[in-house]
């Protein structure tokens, strides 16, 4: 019996509708059901069937992602309604205030729905038959431009809505990029010799005015949105509008949370407050709003903002001061860190007086002066940075800032290695070297030798008594007890820790020895593959590089490691002070029960950091993911689990507490993952 003839038409309908829903499982559930490649692959079959059948492509096909043509300009419309900005609040009494002038003119108590408030491009999307015809940005709050060309490069936007959703519709969103995207692109944008951007926000917003869509569409943007403008037959709720956005497969911030009374709202902002740094997209604030739609009627507006909704804005991680001085720090590698020494200043609630410089290519570039006005910035990261300086502010008296030809600690000659951007002492003898080596070695991760921090550590390597990682095993009481506010007890209890570390296992003795790009996982790679550092010390560089997850580069750096004697010396030495570097009792390390099985963990555990338990699964052979789906083992779920734990339940995963980690603890044998 012959098959049916091939119908382009339909082919390409079914790609569409297929791709469209693919995409929906991915960017708004978070949920995939086909593997990237064949995503990929049926996004290429549908590209090649409307070359060939232009005729055949619908006005919301996926391919129109690829690029459109670049526009001469854009066209401004007005908005139906003003887009307008929000009242901020900066503290708890100013929240509170805001609930009193709601409950004085409703004559009542009102529950609250409390957004995410991204730092990001406002725009309003309008879909005309279900079909995104429109996307203006805010503009002057009245009127805009027209973007739709870049809009529909932004890959988690519908360019058509189900048959469940209105004919019409306006939501309105922010437009952000993510800070991985953001590190991507700024270390591309130097790699290519231009000027990386300043923050997420300012590439985003750029990222909508450039008249080439194809540029849109590299930058990587993503869309959130947070308001309908509203067919009757929605929901009168907020929170509600929100999950019925979420239903007809636009995306929405996560985090959302409906309160009863503003109580509830003020200590929701103060965890959230500790918690904004993980995510991995740039948010300022959380938006209060009224959860009914029909009482923000009631409420109305000022001539500035509505009264059914405020910004609680997190503290300042911005601010401008001046440069005092620029300190050099030298670390494990011997690399030369510029420090800049700043008058102080605060942000987000901490004083601020010193930022990194990067490197000497950093100042150069940005073009920073002792003396001069800096802008400066915190934001995701724990140590700020200088975004810029303020030019208008200078007097001519700032003064250059040169490379050291001289270590600052040791003074020794600095080099700039081949092909490298940063400045080096390469002097092995070198205090500062020495000293953040041993730290590195001692470290939680690495040997863990508790007791041994920053300000003793220093005081060894000064009095000469630690000179490399093997003196730390001649160390004795009687020795220790005679440094500056050390005593008997405290001597005895670190010469303890030394004695104990002695049974680390071998991968991790690898990545205590601080090879350079030899973290962890690479470790315990390199020690799976040569069960003992006489094999490893033996292999080429070629057979190092075949490991699958090495790679070259890894290679070459533990190949040049063991080439040198003193390593090679020094290595003999922990041998003889008993430390396991043949693998022995790392049979628990090769056991790996977990292989194979994905775990996700939601919610607030109480005996172990999130760092911990991804650690012990990982050693067991686990995957830890980030995000719920089919193919997910079970949910490991602390005190105050969010979506997640919802999800696998929809799915049906298994739902595990943390009894789970402590059985896997107790069966590793390893007392490292007891908590603080």
């Amino acid at each position: 019996m012959a098959g049916r003839p091939f119908d382009p038409k339909e082919r390409i309908r079914r790609l569409t509708d297929d791709i469209l829903r693919h995409r929906r499982f991915y960017y708004v559930e978070n949920n995939p059901e086909i593997s990237d490649r064949e995503y990929d692959a049926m996004e290429e079959e549908l590209a090649k069937l409307e070359s060939q059948y232009p005729e055949f492509r619908l006005p919301w096909s996926p391919t129109l992602r690829v690029g459109g043509r670049p526009v001469d300009g854009f066209e401004t419309l007005s908005h139906g309604t003003p887009m307008i900005s929000l009242d901020n609040t900066y503290n708890r009494e100013e929240v509170i205030a805001f609930d009193l002038r709601v409950r004085k003119i409703l004559g009542r108590a009102v529950p609250y729905t409390v957004e995410l408030k991204i730092d990001g491009l406002s725009m309003a999307l309008h879909y005309e038959d279900r079909v995104l015809a429109r996307a203006i940005t805010r503009g002057d709050g009245i009127r805009g431009d027209n973007v739709l060309e870049n809009a529909r490069m932004i890959r988690n936007i519908p360019l058509k809505l189900p048959e469940s959703a209105p004919e019409k519709l306006e939501i309105r969103g922010e437009v952000f990029m993510t800070f991985s995207r953001f590190e991507k692109l700024n270390a591309q944008r130097l790699k290519d010799g231009r000027e990386p951007f300043a923050n997420p926000r300012n590439a985003a917003a750029g990222a909508m005015r450039l008249k080439d869509p194809k540029e849109t569409r590299a930058r990587g943007l993503m869309m959130f949105g947070y308001h309908i403008l509203s067919p009757e037959t929605l929901p009168e709720s907020q929170f509600q509008r929100l999950q019925w956005l979420k239903g007809i497969g636009f995306p929405v911030a996560p985090g959302s949370r409906r309160f009863s009374e503003i109580g509830l709202v003020v200590r929701h902002i103060e965890v959230f407050q500790r918690e904004k740094d993980k995510l991995d997209f740039p948010v300022d604030g959380l938006v209060i709003k009224v959860d009914s739609i029909p009482d923000w009627e009631r409420l109305g507006s000022t001539a500035k903002f509505p009264r059914y909704a405020v910004a609680y804005k997190f503290p300042a991680e911005q601010a401008t001061t001046r440069v005092k001085a620029v300190s050099f720090q030298v670390g494990r590698t011997g690399v030369i860190t510029p420090v800049a020494e700043l008058e102080p200043v605060e942000i987000a609630g901490t004083t601020v007086q010193r930022a990194t410089l990067h490197n000497f290519e950093e100042i150069r570039r940005k073009d920073i002066r002792v003396g001069d006005t800096v802008f400066i910035e915190k934001g995701g990261e724990i140590i700020p940075k200088v975004v810029k300086v303020v030019l208008s502010k200078r007097n001519g008296r700032e003064q250059l800032v040169r490379e050291p030809g001289k270590c600052p600690v040791c003074g020794a000659d600095t080099v700039r290695l081949e092909g490298e951007v940063a400045l080096r002492c390469i002097n092995p003898s070198c205090p500062a070297v020495i000293s953040n080596s041993i730290l590195h070695f001692v470290s939680r991760d690495a040997m863990d030798i508790r007791g041994m921090g920053d300000a003793l550590v220093r005081q060894l390597v000064e009095a000469g008594w630690v000179g490399d990682f093997a003196d730390i095993y001649r160390l004795t009481a009687g020795r220790l007890e005679k440094l500056e506010r050390m005593g008997k007890k405290s001597a005895e209890n670190l010469v303890a820790e030394i004695e104990k570390s002695k049974a680390v296992p071998y991968y991790r003795v690898l990545y205590a020895l601080g090879i350079r790009f030899v973290g962890l996982k690479s470790a315990r790679l390199l020690a799976g593959a040569f069960p003992s550092v006489t094999l490893l010390r033996k292999a080429g560089v070629e057979d190092l590089a075949k490991i699958d997850g090495i790679g070259n580069v890894i290679a070459q750096s533990v190949a040049r490691f063991f080439a040198l004697k003193q390593n090679r010396e020094m290595l003999g030495r922990l041998a003889d002070a008993g430390l396991n570097l043949e693998g022995k009792g790392d049979e628990k390390e090769q056991n790996r029960p977990l292989e194979g099985r994905t775990y996700v963990l939601t919610g607030e555990l109480a005996a172990y950091t999130r760092k911990q338990a991804r650690e012990l699964l990982e050693s067991l052979g686990a995957n830890v993911s980030s995000s719920v789906s089919r193919k997910t083992t079970a949910v490991i779920a602390g005190a105050k689990p969010g979506s997640k734990r919802r999800k696998a339940e929809e799915l049906g995963i298994t739902i595990l507490d943390e009894s789970f980690l402590t059985q896997l603890k107790q069966q590793a044998g390893d007392d490292k993952w007891t908590a603080d």
